[in-house]
């Protein structure tokens, strides 16, 4: 069959919505006319309720690791509004250096917090 026909068309453009819950389910698929003859030669068979895989719904993870994220964007703005403020301060160069050493150390737990949750999120997606 033709994928560029307008029947393939729509039934690429239907299963691939990034909503699952906007997607149709496979069987739903199956009886588009883009697969009539396919079925015919070989009718779908559904799955008994314990033999179908289950797919755990990840929106509340996703929320969790975008709430780790957000507050971590957060801090990192927060500590670099601190240093701006204190660097209008006048500190000498030891006090200086050791707030810039711990500010930085701030800033890279905080980046290293949102990398963390990006490869959280796309095991999960996976």
């Amino acid at each position: 069959k033709d994928v560029a026909s307008s029947e393939g068309l729509a039934l690429i453009a239907l299963a691939t919505k990034f909503s699952y819950r906007l997607r149709p389910t496979v069987l739903e698929l199956l009886e588009m006319p883009y697969f009539a003859d396919l079925c015919q030669e070989a009718p779908p068979r559904p799955w008994r309720h314990q033999d179908a895989p289950q797919i755990a719904d990840v929106r509340e993870a996703l929320e969790i690791e975008q709430s780790k994220q957000f507050s971590a964007a957060q801090r990192a703005q927060e500590v670099q509004a601190l240093r701006s403020a204190q660097g209008e301060d006048g500190l000498d160069a030891a006090e200086t250096s050791a707030e810039d050493a711990f500010i930085h150390r701030i800033t890279s737990k905080a980046a290293a917090t949102v990398e963390e949750s990006v490869r959280n999120v796309c095991d999960r997606v996976r």
